[in-house]
């Protein structure tokens, strides 16, 4: 069977005059103006998927993934038993520039600061708790294992356990209004024992400040 032969190609011929089209008809219908096909706007539509992005851009290293998920008046809450940790901070929180901040700095395979460049960042979390206390204000427990390495057997870890608040902003989407790190007990109500307890997620961030 001979193959079908009905598609016409249409090309551009270049002559010493200049460039001539061939093909047939008149095209004109189709020089219009192109069509605008507006994208839908991006965001986090639940909780859940606000809380994921925040453990991904930790993980990811990625700053503008970071500031994408914080809101405008974000809060990290150091630990009540922490303050003396922290004698440059004035209140037991930072907000949003800071939070960046360390960020930056973590992300940063050139950082210069006392301590060496971070080079991966493992955050795993479980979901304790969660409930709407108002409407578009959730409030979730978690308990997290973050684990950043400096190299293949040098950094920290911190075992811990945060209060979230995930806020639902004008436009519909959520994002992380506010991180508390607390104390995080065993059964038996000790503190919980690792072989880096001393590390807090708040106290490996203030390293990089």
């Amino acid at each position: 069977m001979r193959p079908f032969a009905g598609i016409v190609a249409v090309g551009l011929l270049t002559t010493a005059g200049g460039l001539m089209t061939t093909g047939c008809g008149d095209d004109s219908e189709s020089l219009g103006p192109e069509e605008i096909v507006e994208e839908e706007p991006v965001g986090f539509t639940t909780p859940d998927e606000a809380i994921a992005g925040v453990a991904a851009a930790w993980e990811g290293l990625d700053l503008q993934a970071m500031e994408e998920v914080l809101a405008s008046d974000f809060k990290f809450h150091i630990r009540d038993d922490e303050a003396a940790d922290f004698p440059w901070l004035a209140t037991p929180w930072w907000g949003r520039a800071e939070e960046l901040g360390f960020a930056a700095n973590m992300f940063d395979p050139n950082f210069t600061g006392e301590n060496p460049p971070v080079q991966s960042i493992e955050f795993q979390y479980n979901v304790l708790a969660s409930n709407e206390s108002q409407p578009g204000t959730h409030d979730v427990t978690i308990d997290a294992t973050i684990t950043v390495l400096t190299g293949p057997a040098d950094g920290w870890r911190a075992d811990t356990r945060f209060l979230l608040k995930v806020t639902e902003q004008p436009d519909g989407f959520f994002l992380l209004s506010e991180m508390k790190e607390v104390l995080k007990l065993d059964p038996a109500g000790r503190g919980a024992s690792s072989s880096m307890e001393s590390s807090t997620w708040g106290q490996i961030k203030g390293l990089y400040r």
